[in-house]
């Protein structure tokens, strides 16, 4: 019934109902069956005669506003289904979620990540609606942090970071995570801290049109090098750490850290190392190491295929180079670049 009703087809309008109606009935959930009923009265607004729009319009506000489920199922009601429904009018999400949530705190958890994620939507669409702007996201992040009664507050430190660097509150965001690590509490480990500290250098050290700030990059690695110190098995170090030494030339100390992590997986190098290493070859001069480790990768990208058919012209490997080129001549999106490809694919084959 969803399927015929989105988009809609005439042909198949009466089928459509026919098939919600038995989903509004035989739903496993009450949850199913209140989105069922959800669409199916969405669908009748839309195509049911004119003397019974008020009607069907009517009997949507009523669902939308008392779908009978639980406090936390009402809210994911609102966030989910509501909101991604064709509605003839328009409906205060929000508003109705947090009149929903009462005084149940698993429904409070509930509307807190579905609020910050619209929040994060809007802003991200450039929305001017002082509702859910920067400001209100950042507001209801440390609502949800100061709220006692929310099980877990582990997700929400980062929330907060990333609202205050979206307001370009880079001092207050750093001096808050300083604080959290060195008062730490339920909300994160030590450790975890400290990634999120190493995250927030790396997310601030980018400028258009040039490197990156070395500067914030050498304390992003710190920070993760100290993630590490304090929990030998932080994920979030161990995958960003190479990348970052990468980016500040330390090849000796990014090519431990890979080889460790090749070790660790029994001798398996996967795409990601792989990748890695052979940028580091290829920055380098050692282009048949570079070329071996590209040839790893199954799907390269136009840089990572362009740095493999410069490595296998470096060594010589002139039908394998050109190879390369053809697919580059062919494949590229950028209009431009395909004439200069085409142009080195003549030059190769000239050589052979």
């Amino acid at each position: 019934g969803k399927a015929m009703a989105s988009p809609l087809n005439l042909l198949l309008l009466e089928e459509a109902k026919a098939h919600l109606a038995i989903a509004v009935d035989e739903a496993p959930s009450a949850y199913d069956r209140a989105h069922a009923r959800l669409i199916l009265l969405a669908l009748k607004a839309r195509t049911d005669p004119d003397a019974e729009y008020d009607a069907d319009v009517a009997a949507l506000r009523a669902l939308i506003e008392n779908p009978g489920l639980g406090a936390a199922d009402h809210v994911r009601f609102l966030f989910n289904a509501v909101e991604s429904q064709n509605l003839p009018f328009g409906v205060d999400i929000l508003g109705l979620a947090e009149k929903a949530v009462g005084t149940n705190a698993a429904a409070r958890a509930v509307f807190y990540g579905g609020a910050i994620r619209r929040m994060s939507s809007a802003v991200q669409s450039g929305s001017l609606d002082p509702a859910v702007s920067r400001e209100a996201r950042l507001a209801l992040i440390e609502r949800a942090l100061a709220d006692g009664a929310i099980p877990k507050h582990s997700s929400y430190p980062a929330l907060k970071v990333e609202a205050l660097r979206d307001l370009g509150r880079y001092d207050e965001a750093e001096q808050y995570i300083l604080d959290g690590a060195a008062h730490t509490n339920a909300e994160l480990s030590v450790s975890g801290w400290y990634e999120l500290l190493g995250k927030f250098y790396d997310e601030i050290s980018g400028r258009y049109y040039s490197e990156p700030n070395k500067e914030l990059v050498q304390k992003s690695v710190d920070a993760y090098r100290r993630a590490l110190e304090l929990s030998p098995k932080s994920g979030g170090a161990r995958r960003e750490l190479p990348r970052l030494l990468i980016r500040l030339g330390d090849f000796a100390a990014a090519r431990e850290m890979i080889d460790a992590e090749i070790a660790a997986g029994k001798g398996v190098t996967n795409a990601v190392n792989a990748a890695r290493l052979a940028g580091m070859a290829f920055a380098e001069r050692d282009y048949a190491q570079a070329a071996a480790l590209y040839s790893l990768l199954d799907n390269p990208d136009t840089d990572t295929r362009e740095k493999l058919a410069k490595a296998l012209y470096a060594t010589g490997r002139y039908d394998e180079c050109a190879a390369q080129l053809e697919i580059l001549a062919k494949t590229t999106n950028n209009r431009y670049r395909r004439p200069y490809f085409q142009y080195c694919l003549e030059r190769v084959r000239a050589k052979k």
